[in-house]
């Protein structure tokens, strides 16, 4: 649910491909060739954004409408066929350059945190890039909280106002 810029829909996942946990992305616009996979892509499920680390070594484009991408985590065909027919987004800044390092995935820094049962506010102050599990670190009551960047607990994102709404897991707040 984290992103740097706001993501852009590539195309939809039609079937997987193969035994190893390949998906087959079939999308929306010609794409460039040589365009890099990210490091990490956002698939479209019950309404919000997962973000999934992507096996960029395995990921090829089959032509230029078609792409096939493994995901880190998803090995097999029964892990990947809950997928299919969901939409498949890319940052949106990879659609023009890939920087030198890959994709970033940045926290959504500055943005107001409300939280379901809480009436107190907080706010993000960083992120953790920790592989599969990046961590938003929210500001409040003068302390610290990690939050998994996952759309269990991230339940919208609202841009224009610059809020986000959590529901923490159990027993999270009251952390020392």
């Amino acid at each position: 649910m984290i992103f740097k810029e706001r993501p852009k829909q590539i195309g939809t996942i039609t079937k997987s491909h193969g035994v190893h946990g390949g998906l087959v992305v079939i999308t929306d616009e010609h794409l460039q060739g040589d365009l890099e996979f990210p490091e990490w892509i956002f698939i479209e499920i019950q309404g919000g954004l997962v973000p999934y680390a992507c096996r960029r070594e395995d990921c090829f484009y089959k032509d230029n409408q078609c792409m096939v991408v493994f995901l880190k985590g998803l090995t097999n065909k029964d892990l990947t066929s809950e997928l299919i027919d969901c939409a498949v987004f890319f940052p949106d800044q990879n659609m023009e350059t890939q920087s030198d390092s890959g994709f970033d995935f940045p926290g959504l820094i500055g943005f107001t945190v409300s939280m379901k049962a809480y009436s107190e506010e907080g706010e993000v102050v960083d992120w953790m890039d920790i592989p599969d599990n990046p961590l938003l670190v929210i500001q409040w009551r003068e302390k610290e909280i990690l939050l998994p960047a996952r759309d269990q607990f991230v339940i919208s994102v609202d841009y224009d106002n610059k809020q986000i709404l959590v529901e923490p897991p159990d027993g999270l707040m009251e952390i020392e």
